[in-house]
């Protein structure tokens, strides 16, 4: 058996599980490419199940290749992205002491999509108990990341471990299906009293220069 990994592996039922993917998200790649092109235990159609999930769950970067790969253009990982790549698993891993992250980038550089789209959609998915909430200089414009994210995840949601509830799916203001989790947007001023997060993403606080660098 694929590098002695038989006494390891777990036993697979019809659905794969948390356990499960979490398992073969912790195996090395070598490992992974042997277990998945052993054929007595795994089928094509199996493997391929396995290698998805394994992507949806390892990072935001395995995460946006993945849903993207049938976009026009797919998200592509450039090396400054896979850098803060690093940076963003650790943010979100709860043992990790990282707890706040500051990441700027010029204009056009795929920021706000990896940061405020992609991330969320993985973090929910990965953790669907969590509460995102991101905030922006204007509601509009926070509210059409969270739609972002919203609509991500429906499109996906056949490949997805959650899906986005039907009783509250806002733009602004919505959960996930038989979890606690879900995101929450909001511009400067705007309500997020009593809303707690686990993940808070700040995109643009500032409209312009000129807000930039207003004393009030």
């Amino acid at each position: 058996m694929a590098g002695g990994l038989t006494a390891t592996l777990p036993i697979m039922s019809t659905v794969l599980t948390r356990a499960d993917i979490a398992y073969f998200a912790g195996l090395r790649a070598d490992q992974l490419k042997l277990l998945l092109n052993d054929r007595e235990t795994f089928d094509a159609t199996q493997a391929e199940r396995v290698l998805t999930a394994v992507e949806l769950f390892r990072s935001p970067a395995s995460f946006a290749r993945r849903v993207t790969a049938e976009w026009g253009e797919p998200w592509q990982p450039y090396d400054y992205l896979r850098y803060i790549n690093d940076y963003l698993v650790r943010l979100a891993d709860p043992e990790d002491p990282l707890d706040r992250l500051l990441i700027t980038c010029p204009p056009r550089h795929g920021k706000s999509l990896f940061i405020s789209t992609m991330l969320p959609a993985w973090y929910l998915n990965r953790y669907p108990d969590k509460r995102v909430i991101l905030a922006s200089y204007a509601d509009e414009f926070a509210e059409r990341w969270g739609r972002d994210v919203r609509n991500l995840m429906d499109v996906n949601s056949h490949i997805l471990d959650v899906a986005v509830s039907k009783a509250s799916s806002a733009g602004n203001r919505w959960d996930i299906a038989q979890h606690r989790g879900g995101m929450k947007t909001a511009g400067v001023g705007g309500q997020i009293t009593g809303w707690g997060a686990h993940l808070f993403i700040i995109d643009d606080p500032g409209k312009d220069a000129d807000d930039a660098f207003s004393l009030t």
